[in-house]
């Protein structure tokens, strides 16, 4: 198992709900199976950088960077997803368009980093996250 820094989590109670086993409580089973679908990962980039938290499956969904009086998301795109984002460009916001534009593209995909300061950028977050891994359906 993976060493934490001493100071996270700050309480018992904010352990990761990925490593809490089911109680015996029949909808905490339900409960695991449904975070379970991206699990969480706490990383600490030295005192520098600070927390970030990354969400993943097999590859990386997203990751959150709390900051002082900010958060952001960082959302890597690869080759089908760039495409899915280009499909749909005149969609997207002016803002959002301008960040993937100047977004530096990597042998992994482009690394875009959206600041989450209003509703807006919330909702263009939601989008690109349903782009890239549309939710199961229902049924």
């Amino acid at each position: 198992k993976r060493s934490r820094h001493p100071c996270w989590p700050p309480f018992a109670s904010m352990e990761f709900e990925s490593e809490i086993a089911p109680s015996g409580n029949p909808d905490s089973a339900k409960r695991q199976h449904a975070l379970g679908v991206f699990a969480p990962d706490w990383l600490y980039g030295g005192k520098n950088r600070g927390w970030s938290l990354r969400y993943k499956k097999t590859r990386a969904f997203c990751t959150l960077v709390p900051e002082y009086r900010l958060f952001s998301a960082v959302v890597v795109m690869g080759g089908a997803e760039r495409e899915k984002f280009e499909e749909r460009r005149y969609v997207w916001r002016p803002q959002l368009v301008k960040l993937y534009d100047e977004a530096k593209t990597y042998i992994d995909g482009k690394w875009l980093t959206v600041a989450i300061s209003s509703a807006d950028d919330l909702h263009d977050m939601t989008e690109l996250l349903t782009m890239k891994r549309p939710p199961p359906s229902r049924g």
